[in-house]
């Protein structure tokens, strides 16, 4: 799961926008190309708990086990490598979760990035704190909402950290098409993954 299911999971949990950026914080370390060092905050370390809860779930889930294995077979018949089929296929899913679920809403998720401080968290590369900020005021100012083309792009941004994983320029059309045809089901099938992740963290 990525940053945007994290905020509409943990805000069944928890409504304080602190433990919602906390379950959203390892996803944005590794987006910074770093892991976290330190939490200087009970609330901010509850949510990074229940990150990992969460996605050790969601992982398992029938929901996401079955469409990523469909989304790589389309992805190798497109002519994609092994590597690069499995990385996009996995990412792939969770970034286009994230865009439908921006679409239905964003408050918590907002409130989680106004909650967001330098102060709060230490990283393992000093040069993260300032890279932290700037992708904080990224995230205020665009939506994590998208179409196919730029969710391909945010997996191409993603796997390009993982040399065996990258895709190249000749993969990006049949990851666009791959992708389109599955943001529309998974769209229509979103409220059944969420229930389900309801049921299996016990939030009814």
């Amino acid at each position: 799961m990525n940053f945007v299911g994290h905020s509409v999971v943990a805000g069944w949990f928890e409504d304080d926008p602190r433990f919602v950026l906390g379950a959203m914080l390892p996803d944005f370390a590794s987006m910074c190309g770093d892991r976290i060092a330190a939490i200087h905050s009970d609330v901010v370390g509850r949510g990074v708990e229940h990150h990992h809860q969460a996605d050790a779930v969601f992982h398992q889930l029938p929901w996401f086990l079955q469409r990523m294995r469909r989304l790589s077979h389309q992805l190798r018949v497109a002519g994609l490598g092994r590597g690069p089929a499995l990385g996009a296929a996995h990412v792939g899913i969770e970034i286009a979760l994230d865009a439908v679920l921006a679409s239905a809403g964003r408050e918590s998720f907002d409130a989680a990035l106004d909650a967001a401080g330098p102060e709060l968290v230490d990283f393992k590369k000093t040069e993260t704190g300032p890279r932290f900020v700037e992708l904080i005021a990224r995230l205020r100012a665009g939506s994590p909402a998208a179409g196919a083309r730029e969710v391909a792009r945010r997996v191409r941004g993603t796997l390009s950290r993982r040399p065996r994983l990258a895709l190249s320029d000749r993969d990006m059309p049949g990851l666009e098409d791959a992708l389109a045809a599955h943001l529309q089901e998974i769209s229509e099938s979103a409220g059944d993954l969420l229930g389900a992740l309801r049921v299996r963290l016990g939030a009814d």
